[in-house]
């Protein structure tokens, strides 16, 4: 139940900061959106560090607590350095909120409306494309976030192993870029496409993988 809770919270996060962005941008605009949300999130992690600092070794108090919400990101590869998990923390807010500030810019114009009149128009709500473009967006921000810090974790760079995993994250990387790309210039399915279509095939092959082997597994000899 503990983990289940765990994992509830990091979902509300992430659907809250995305939610943020979008509310945003339609009323102080996309710019003032990404520096806003660059300026509290600098304030939020650095709060969340300092509460970190301060307090006591080995004893969980209501400043880790708090410091959870505030600085929630990276721990998995800062491998006990504060600093480097500050840095990510901030980078995944901003990217948040820029995802939900780029899914407003293009549901406004989708429906022919300017950023500012969406805010007071009841049609403004997003469609299921742009829910699942969003979602898509983080599977795969996720997935670059998981392969860094295997990367930071457990490989030196210059081995092999090290330069296999930095190919997937390039890999990652195009496919984020293209997938906004395609979507700034107004071509949502086709973004939605290039997001979640490897998440859905790795997704659809391991699902596969699992009911043959929990099918067929108890018959087959594996050596």
């Amino acid at each position: 139940m503990r983990y289940v809770l765990f994992y509830l919270r990091k979902v509300l996060m992430v659907a809250g900061a995305v939610a943020a962005g979008f509310v945003l941008a339609p009323r102080i605009g996309i710019w003032q959106t990404l520096l806003a949300f660059a300026v509290v999130a600098a304030v939020a992690v650095a709060v969340g560090g300092y509460l970190l600092k301060t307090s006591a070794v080995s004893q969980i108090t209501w400043r880790n607590r708090v410091a959870g919400f505030l600085a929630p990101w990276g721990w998995t590869f800062a491998n006990g350095k504060l600093g480097r998990a500050m840095i990510a923390s901030w980078v995944v807010w901003v990217l948040l909120g820029t995802c939900g500030a780029l899914l407003m810019s293009r549901a406004a114009s989708s429906i022919g409306l300017s950023p500012n009149m969406v805010a007071s128009s009841a049609s403004s709500s997003p469609t299921v494309v742009t829910v699942l473009l969003a979602l898509a967006w983080i599977v795969d921000g996720g997935a670059l976030l998981y392969f860094f810090s295997t990367l930071a974790k457990n490989f030196s760079i210059r081995s092999r192993p090290a330069l296999s995993i930095m190919k997937v994250m390039a890999l990652c990387i195009a496919i984020l870029l293209a997938s906004v790309a395609l979507f700034l210039n107004g071509h949502p399915y086709a973004a939605l496409a290039f997001a979640g279509g490897p998440p859905l095939a790795v997704a659809l092959i391991f699902g596969l993988f699992m009911t043959v082997i929990l099918c067929a597994g108890k018959n087959v000899r594996w050596n």
